[in-house]
């Protein structure tokens, strides 16, 4: 991929996204519709407030995203659940009140903010997986709990300031050393179209201010099978797919 490429990828990421908002007003809210998914295939919807001061926004999806996980089955009713929660709210810069995601935000802000309150309502609304008692341990624990055995060292939570002006957040990156580049990952729990579209675009947008070699693994979970053409989209942008039943023959390039 040149950069030319890399452009085109984000022009037409922004082009998708305009065109798939859709905005219409409820009283005194807007209502955003947006061309993101939820696990129901229903689109994502977000709502818009006055703030507290001139200029102040009030961003929320009005408890959507948690209400539907528990009518599912799924309960934050542990403290290792809301510990969960509340990591993942807060790596976007969340907040939560009751059972509502939301952020507050001004005219200079808005883009990030709500880009970063709908990456949280995709993150909370891939926990239903949880519901199901076939799932033992949380698959990101699982993948950090695979590299504490392998000694494979690595920062959690990190994000990079993309060239679209949003910030890009991924799971783990291992550091670079004398011997091995940079490696950024990303854990998709539930791998779909949209999570590698995202993560395809999330990549384009910062590898330009990573070093040359710094690689980008998806760490597939594929309990399910993963189709060839989730796998081709995300070698087709660089991102190398790591199938986590595969993990061993990966030890080498992430450890070191």
């Amino acid at each position: 991929m040149n950069l030319q490429e890399c452009q085109d990828l984000i022009n037409q990421y922004v082009k998708w996204l305009k065109e798939g908002l859709k905005i219409q007003k409820i009283n005194d809210v807007y209502e955003i519709t947006t061309p993101f998914l939820d696990r129901h295939n229903d689109l994502l919807q977000i709502y818009i407030e006055p703030g507290n001061s001139d200029n102040s926004f009030y961003l929320t999806d009005y408890s959507y995203t948690i209400n539907d996980l528990r009518l599912s089955g799924m309960e934050f009713n542990t403290p290792r659940r809301k510990n969960l929660l509340n990591t993942i709210i807060n790596g976007f810069g969340v907040r939560l009140k009751g059972e509502e995601l939301f952020v507050e935000s001004n005219k200079k802000n808005f883009p990030r903010m709500k880009h970063n309150l709908l990456q949280a309502m995709l993150s909370v609304d891939d926990l239903f997986a949880l519901a199901s008692p076939s799932i033992a341990q949380f698959f990101l624990e699982d993948v950090e709990t695979f590299f504490l055995e392998k000694n494979i060292r690595y920062i959690k939570d990190v994000k990079f300031a993309g060239k679209s002006g949003y910030d890009q957040k991924f799971n783990f990156v291992i550091p670079a050393s004398a011997k091995k580049p940079e490696r950024i990952l990303s854990a998709i729990n539930k791998p779909d179209k949209q999570k590698i579209f995202l993560l395809d675009f999330g990549w384009s947008d910062v590898r330009e201010t990573r070093s040359k070699d710094t690689r980008c693994y998806a760490v597939l979970n594929d309990e399910e099978r993963i189709s060839a053409e989730l796998l081709r989209a995300s070698k087709s942008y660089g991102v190398i797919p790591a199938p986590w039943s595969q993990r061993e023959k990966f030890v080498e390039e992430w450890a070191g």
